[in-house]
Order: structure tokens, then sequence, then C-alpha cells
């Protein structure tokens, strides 16, 4: 699973903005005891619950983290566009 602050900079990078109190509540969510990380933090009721507090943006971000967590964006997807994001910044 890629870290938090990989999911933040895959968004920024990939879709343009970040919302990083989103991936903390994504990931906390996976932590909830006895109940696995797939069921609990990682289906279409929170994709919609990010929908409903944070509009399209937080449906795209949402859809993204779960992308990167089973592995269909990898960080070679995303890496060289945030080194760009980031020498832009400087």
């Amino acid at each position: 699973m890629p870290k938090n602050i990989d999911h933040i900079r895959a968004s920024k990078a990939l879709l343009g903005w970040a919302t990083p109190a989103l991936h903390s509540l994504i990931d906390a969510s996976s932590q909830i005891k006895g109940l696995g990380h797939g069921f609990t933090g990682h289906n279409m009721d929170l994709v919609r619950a990010a929908e409903s507090f944070l509009g399209e943006k937080g449906k795209l971000e949402a859809t993204l983290h779960i992308l990167q967590d089973i592995g269909l964006v990898e960080e070679g997807d995303w890496k060289p566009l945030w080194e760009r994001v980031k020498k832009r910044r400087r």
C-alpha cells in the first residue's frame, strides 16, 4: 500500500489538487479493528461520501486513492509528473 504522502503527491500530480484529510480518513477507516482494509475503507460508499462532502473533486480523489491501493495506478504513473510539479514550485 502506498504511504499517505504518496497518495497526496499522486493527487497533486495527476489531478492538480490534493485533500490530505481525505486520504487520512480513507486509511484510518481501513484500520477499524476486525474488518479488512478493502471492506471498510475502500468501497463505493466511501467514494460517494467523498463526493457528498467534497463534490466531484472528492469523488475523483477517493477513486484515485483506491486505484493506487489496488495497484492499478503505480508510482511510475505519477512520480515523473510530481517531479515536474515540485520543480515549478521552487
